[in-house]
Formats: structure tokens, sequence, C-alpha cells
């Protein structure tokens, strides 16, 4: 425990000792606990809401330039509100608890040497210390903090995201490498079974300096031994590692324990070894259970809750089985999702996450989550793809309609509980300048613009008629729009109910195990082939298949595209609106059929056996046939916008070769968005700097750089030296537009150079300003979107849309639109 504490009396701030759990034995359990109890606290001037750049006048003022003097009673600031606000000052309870009901919070600390610390903050989303950003818990998980800096003399504090009263305390770590402290991903494991799911654990560098450790996960007469060696964490790294979980050959778990526990060791260089004990806990095959699967999107560990049909005897199922996704509602947990539902004989119910309980409101990676788990089901129980039904509670009940609107031929039927239909329509979102091209870059949330397509999904609506919740009008919009579209879902509005009930009407929770529910998804077990087909979707990279049609490109990217199909034959005969590239596959159905596409006939549709048939749109507006998109060209995998980067096992490419000034301002902010995105997602951002992945092997997969083309050494490598958009120090050029300053920002999408498959999503900067302007952008919030590229200054600080320079989408070879979809005029 570090001394000279005591010389600090006259700081602002408590110091305690405390006894802390931790997931190890500690020789010395006995930490310090750093505590300020003087804070300025500030009401909100800006508004917050759900877009991509927001007024903050707090952060323009003391952050934009950390070395600013620090904020002081009675100082006052205007923001987009237009009335002032004053910094007052308020003392904080003796555990950190500060009855703030403000946006922004001050405290400084001052401490005799540097020291590394534990930074909890709970009720708050961010947190900056010494102007490097940090993430908060702000939805109260009880967790421990994230790893700080503290240097000599005084350190400032800033907390703003703040939901009510917001506690924070600095905790001494107990070690240099911290490793399963908490936030833990874990399976059951199943009493009989020769398999386990893989574990997630957290783990941290509480040090300035990099670490490179060896986790070993070891053996016993059950399990086989892994070592699983990491490349370097970054200072203060936070990050969730993946380890497989082998059984010994012929081994199976007994179901004599009721856990079993897995010790976890590091060996790293140069500093202590850490340790933990991880409990797994035995079920028998029949109940609700946790499984893992390591995901796609990043490599993390996710998992999902499980409920087995009633008819499951060991692997054998009487008849045809199906899945149904249930889908959560915010702040509720997964195991829990499902165990509110009874067993069925033949279905399987799987509850997703969303990636955590709030995570994205089942939007973006949340959607995303949702089909790892289908198909995750789909292939370990052998349940055919086309006996899916999607349900759901609350926010659970707008993923429903959100995931059927988006793939409407993934779904036999869809039954939201309780759920509201999109952002616009529960809560809003705040307008702008340019507020329609940002919600173009999340049309996928835009539940409304798809209910053409939607109709033909059976649905069936539950609501509470006193739901305090989510109104019933949610329920009541949705219904009138998929009547009017001509097609009525099936409904119960239960009266007097809330929004989460019970009774006696299903064995499970009345409000999820509806029996109305159930027997829709019984007189619709698979998706059915119409001989017409209505399909309206928000682009290829969302939804690119529909029964036989296939599109890869459109005209205009932030329009949704439509195809209307009918079988007369001998004709298939396909009107299209904003489609580019398009493919038709062979079916039964359709062999021997002449297909006509807006009119014109174009050819004989073969045998199942034949390869799709391709075709482009010609410069007159008519088709000719055509091959598949190449890799030089946008397709449903390699394209925008610009979130659609933070995909297959993505990582995060940290410039080096600037000054040391541009280095620190980097790599804070690639740890900071590391941070949130494990927060926000349970995922793992590698940290990677631009010589370490110069020198390494450049596996595939999508990469996310930090810096410029002179501030980082792997944007040549990474970047066509001839992309539209390039950034130095000083200035952005986008094609003959060019901006100067050195707080300049960008954030955009490209083609990765050294993978044909890859994607490069660019946080892009001029210097140090522009570096942390990026600290206001909201690239992992549902319901926040955008494009392919936008080009930005400091004005967005005071002026939101208006210090957007420029903003639209690349055309479908990757080259900038002309004229871009906004664009103000270089400086």
């Amino acid at each position: 425990m570090s001394t000279c504490l005591s010389l600090l009396a006259s700081s602002l701030f408590f110091v305690m000792t405390a006894v802390l759990g931790a997931a190890a034995p500690l020789e010395d359990p006995v930490r310090d606990v750093l505590v300020p109890k003087g804070w300025w606290t500030m009401a909100a001037v800006d508004s917050r809401g759900r877009r991509p750049f927001r007024p903050d006048a707090v952060f323009a003022r003391y952050l934009l330039d950390p070395d600013s003097p620090p904020p002081s009673t009675g100082q006052q600031l205007m923001g987009e509100r237009g009335k002032p606000a004053s910094w007052s000052f308020r003392e904080a309870n003796e555990d950190g608890r500060v009855e703030a009901g403000a946006a922004w919070a001050y405290a400084s600390l001052e401490v005799p040497e540097a020291r590394v610390m534990l930074a909890r903050l709970q009720s708050a989303s961010t947190l900056f210390v010494n102007g490097d950003g940090f993430v908060g818990d702000v939805y109260r998980y009880g967790w421990q903090g994230v790893p700080v800096v503290l240097k000599p003399g005084r350190n400032d504090i800033y907390v703003t995201g703040i939901r009510g009263a917001f506690q924070f305390e600095l905790i001494e770590p107990e070690a240099e490498l911290i490793m399963d402290a908490y936030d833990r991903t874990s399976p059951h494991l199943v009493a009989g079974s020769d398999k386990a799911g893989p574990l997630g654990l957290l783990l941290m560098n509480a040090t300035d300096r990099p670490l490179k450790p060896l986790i070993k996960l070891a053996g016993d007469g059950l399990f086989l031994d892994v070592d699983v060696p990491l490349g370097a964490l970054q200072p203060l790294e936070v990050t969730k590692v993946s380890l497989p979980q082998p059984l010994v050959e012929g081994a199976r778990v007994s179901a004599d324990v009721d856990e079993v526990v897995r010790v976890v060791e590091t060996v790293t260089a140069g500093a202590e070894e850490a340790r933990a004990h991880v409990p797994l806990g035995v079920v028998e095959d029949g109940p609700g259970r946790r499984e893992t699967f390591v995901s796609r999107i990043d490599g993390s560990v996710q998992f999902f809750g499980l409920l087995p049909p009633a008819d499951l005897e060991g692997e054998v199922l009487k008849g045809e089985p199906s899945l149904v996704l249930s889908l959560h509602g915010a702040g509720v947990d997964a195991l829990g999702q499902v165990k509110s539902y009874s067993r069925r004989p033949g279905v399987w119910i799987a509850a997703p996450t969303n990636r955590r309980p709030f995570g994205f409101d089942w939007q973006d990676w949340g959607r995303q989550d949702a089909y790892e788990v289908r198909d995750h089901v789909l292939a370990d129980r052998g349940v055919d793809s086309r006996r899916v039904q999607v349900t759901g509670h609350s926010m659970g009940g707008h993923g429903a309609w959100h995931l059927a609107a988006n793939d409407t031929d993934g779904f036999s039927a869809v039954a939201p509980s309780a759920g509201w239909c999109s952002f616009d329509t529960y809560g809003g979102r705040p307008a702008g300048a340019l507020s329609s091209l940002w919600q173009a870059a999340d049309a996928p949330s835009r539940t409304l613009d798809f209910v053409d397509g939607l109709v033909q999904v059976p649905a069936f609506v539950l609501h509470g008629t006193k739901d305090d919740n989510v109104p019933p009008s949610e329920a009541e919009a949705m219904i009138a729009a998929l009547t009017s579209a001509g097609n009525a879902p099936r409904m119960h509005m239960q009266q007097g109910a809330g929004h989460w009930w019970d009774g006696d009407a299903a064995p499970g929770a009345d409000c999820v195990d509806w029996p109305g529910i159930f027997e829709l998804f019984r007189d619709h077990p698979q998706v059915e082939m119409s001989p017409e087909l209505n399909w309206v979707a928000a682009g290829p990279g969302v939804d690119s298949r529909h029964h036989e049609l296939e599109v890869q490109q459109v005209l205009t990217p932030e329009e949704p595209f439509r195809m209307q199909a009918r079988l007369e034959s001998p004709m298939f005969r396909v009107k299209t609106d904003n489609v580019q590239l398009m493919a038709v596959h062979a079916s039964d159905r359709l062999a021997g059929f002449t297909l006509e596409v807006d009119g014109q006939r174009l050819a004989e549709i073969p045998s199942r056996e034949g390869a799709p048939l391709w075709f482009v749109r010609d410069a007159q507006g008519g088709w000719k046939a055509s091959d598949p998109p190449v890799s030089g060209e946008k397709h449903a995998h390699r394209m925008g916008p610009f979130k659609k980067a933070f995909d297959r096992g993505f990582i995060f490419v940290i410039g080096t070769a600037g000054s040391e000034k541009e280095n620190a301002q980097l790599l804070a902010r690639a740890r900071y968005d590391g941070q949130v995105w494990w927060y926000r997602g349970n995922g793992r951002a590698p940290l990677i700097t631009d010589e370490e992945y110069l020198a390494g092997e450049r596996a595939p997969g999508n990469v996310i750089l930090y810096g410029n083309a002179e501030t980082n050494a792997a944007w040549s490598s990474l970047l066509e030296e001839d992309f539209p958009l390039q950034v130095v120090r000083g200035q952005v050029k986008l094609g003959d537009h060019v901006w100067e300053g050195d707080e300049l920002a960008a954030v955009f999408v490209s083609p990765r150079r050294d993978d044909p498959e890859g994607l490069v999503g660019v946080f892009a900067d001029t210097g140090a300003g522009g570096t942390r302007l990026g600290y206001m952008l909201a690239p992992f919030v549902s319901g926040v979107g955008y494009p392919d590229y936008a080009v930005f200054g400091p004005d967005v600080l005071t002026q939101g849309d208006e210090g957007v320079f420029a903003a639209g989408w690349w055309n479908n070879h990757w080259g900038l639109s002309s004229p871009p979809r906004h664009l103000k005029a270089g400086r």
C-alpha cells in the first residue's frame, strides 16, 4: 500500500482503506480508496439525445484543450438551450455519492506521486482524468472500475452522462494485471455432455506500460490444459479474453456435482502472476441454461439463454423442431428471460443477450447478436432455418419488430409484447439541420418504412392497456399500419395490465408466454414461399437476399430499395426501385420461367443446379447481363455506412508516428472507444500500435484506424493512395475540397487495401484537438447513424450539425459521389 497519503489532509478528498472482494484470495486485501469530497456541478446547457454530433459547451471550454483552467464557483456557460448555467459547489457523501442532478461535475485531487488507481464511477457514462476519457458504470452493474493514471500534484476529474446521483471513488488495484475481477461470460455445463462452451474473462492492465501475458487455463480429469498467448496489452487497457474449454477425450460432465471450478493463471514478463478461480455451474439437460459461443463480430465470448423442448429425451426429439428467439427488455438478463417461458414440445427457446442487458436496443450489433444466436442454435440443434419465430418484451418487443422488418423471409411469425415501434415514435430523436442524413444512415431502425414487406410476416401483438412504460399507442400504431397495408395482425390488449404482468393463462409469465402467441407460431411453423414477393430493405448491407432475389448494389445508398415479384406462368415478373446490381437464384418453382425485370425480358431461369443470373442497370436505365460484384466495388459484406466497419474480428490500430502528445492522445482515444465497446457490447477490441500491425501477420478482417497519414504508419498500407478522403496534419482533403486547421476530424469507411474483403473504419484528425473531438462521437449508441463519411470541426461543439463540413456516401466504386450529400465551403 502506498504511503505519504497523510500529507494530503488539506486536499478535497477522503482517504480510506477498505477490504475489497476479488476473484482470488489476496495476501493483503487492504487497499487505499480515495474519494473526492468537493465537486463543482453544472446543470445541462446543451441537449443530448441520439444524434452523431451534438453541442457541448463544457467540453468545448474545458476539455477540447485539456490544459484549460478548471471551473470555479459562479462561472457561467451558455449552450444550445439558450439559458445560462453556473458551476455550484457540492460535497460528496463519505462513500463518494454526489446528489448532483447535473449534466457535468468537476473535482480535483492532489497526490504526491504518480500512481495507477481503479476509477469506479457509477450512474454516469463518462469520466475524464487529466483530459483522458474512461468509461463509467452508467447502468450500475456494480463493477469495480477501470485503471487510470494519477500524476503528481493536481489531477482534474470531469464526470458527464450523469443519471441522477453519481458515485465516484479511486481504488488501489490489487495487482498490475487484473483478471476476472468481475464481468465474466461463462456457460453452464450440462450433466452427461462431452463438450463445454468457451469462457470469456475480463483482463485489465493496471500499469502505465505495455504487458504481454500468457493465459493458462489449467486442465484436470475433465478438461484439457489450454494456453492462450496474447498480444501486448496497452497501458490501462481493458479487454475480454476468449478461452476455449476442450474436454479430455471420452470425458463427460458428472451429474454428481453442482459446479466445476476452473483455475486460470497469467504469466507475464515483468509483472506478478494473476490467478482466478472460475466456477461453472452444472445443470441437467432440461431446465433453462446459459450457452456460450465466440462471436464473429469481434472474437468475444457471448452467451444466450436456452430452454430445450419438453419432449427432448437425450439427443432424440420427436417431430420436426422449431426455434423461437425471445428478446429481453432493457436491463433484463437473458437467462431470466428464457426462464419466463414454459417448455413446449418441439420448441427450442433461445434468448440472446443484445450483447448486454441494455446493449443496443436490438439494433446494430444487438440485431447481429440475435442472428448469431439463431445461426448457432440452427447448426447445433439441427433446426430447419425456415422454422424460426421471433418474439420479445418491451425493448425486446421493439427488437422483434426490428428483426422481422429487416429480414422478412427469416422468420415465419413475429409476436412483440409491450413493444415500441422505433426511436422516432418512442422517445424521439433530436431535430437538426442534417437529421435526415443521419437517420438515413440508421435506416434499419425506421420500422414503419418497411411495413410493406413486414406485412407478409404473420404477427401477434400483445400489450397491457395500463402500460405506463411503453404506451399502448405504440401497439395501436403498428396494428393500424399493418392493417392498412393489407394484413391485420392477431392481437390481445390485456385490460388493466401494466408493463410486466402475469396471471393464470400460461404456465410461464403471461406477458411473454401468452398462449395466443404460440398458437400463431403453431399455425405458421415455417416461412412460406408466396407467389407474390414484396421486399423492402434498408440496403444490401442489412438484407441482401430474399427468397430467390438478391441485391448487391443500389443507386442511392440513403434510400431503401424495393423489389416486387409475381409468378404469372410462364413469367417471373420483377419490379425494382433503387436497385443497381441484382441476381435471381434458381429454384424448383422458377425452373423454366422467363425472367422479366421492369418490363424487360432478360432470360430463361435455369434449374436449381444453375448459377444465379446477374444483371446490372445500364446508363439508360435498362438491364443487361453482368457478373457478381468484384472486390473493388461495394457489395453486401463490404460497404458502409461507417458503423459496418465494426465487424469481422476488428482491431484498433493506433498511430505512434506522431509527436509524444499526438501519440498519447491517439492511445487515449482508442482506449476509450475500446472501453465503451466492452461496456456496451461485452466486446473485445484489441489495441494494436501501427508498428505492431506492420510487423505482424496482418490477419484478414476489419481495422479501425486512429490518426492520419503522418501520425499512423499503417495508413498507406490500409488505404489506397488515391482514396477520395485524405487527412494529414493541418488538412483534410475530400476530392477537390480542402479544409485546414489542427482541430479538424473525419470519420469514414474505406475498403482495406491489404484484404480483398476487409473494411477500414477511420477516426482521422489533423492534430491533437481533432483527436479529442472524437470523444463527442457516439458510434456505439443505437439510433445514431453515420454515413460513409463525415468531415467536421470544433464548431460541432457549439453549433451541432452546422459544424459538419461534408458528409455523404461513396459510390459503388468507392469514389466520391457528385455532389456530396452535404458540403460546406473549405477554408
